[in-house]
């Protein structure tokens, strides 16, 4: 069994929130010794799915482990996200395709009131690691 660390920051459904997501994601990344780059891109992304998408307050948890550092960001759409998968000529769209290759995992569950997108990222968050496609169960 391993020790899992959460933290959590509730934004608001501002532009602003997006950038302070990112912050909050790298700092706490940095101050538990993992690269942040991976960290902040993905938080980066999901957050502003939610600001653009679910124009609802959000909530950004960061869990760490042994066997890596899982990332959630609640908010109040039940809508579920989706990938674009030809969004090359697109303005927009491409955030979850960023979010895919970075990440071990990803997906999303509906919960009362709305829904929480997950992404994993290896015991090495920010170096590359094993893909295993999007939308894989976790336990």
């Amino acid at each position: 069994m391993s020790l899992v660390v959460t933290v959590r920051r509730a934004f608001e459904p501002k532009a602003a929130a997006v950038r302070a997501a990112r912050v909050f994601a790298s700092s706490t990344a940095s101050g538990w010794g993992i690269d942040p780059g991976d960290v902040e891109t993905v938080v980066g992304e999901l957050a502003a799915n939610a600001y653009v998408h679910a124009r609802s307050p959000f909530t950004v948890a960061l869990a760490r482990s042994d066997r890596g550092l899982s990332v959630e960001v609640s908010d109040e759409s039940p809508t579920m996200p989706f990938v674009i998968h030809n969004a090359a000529d697109l303005p927009c769209g491409k955030g979850l395709l960023i979010v895919e290759a970075i990440v071990a995992a990803w997906g999303a569950r509906a919960v009362d009131g709305g829904k929480v997108v997950w992404a994993d990222l290896p015991a090495r968050a920010g170096q590359a690691g094993p893909r295993r496609g999007a939308g894989r169960a976790r336990t």
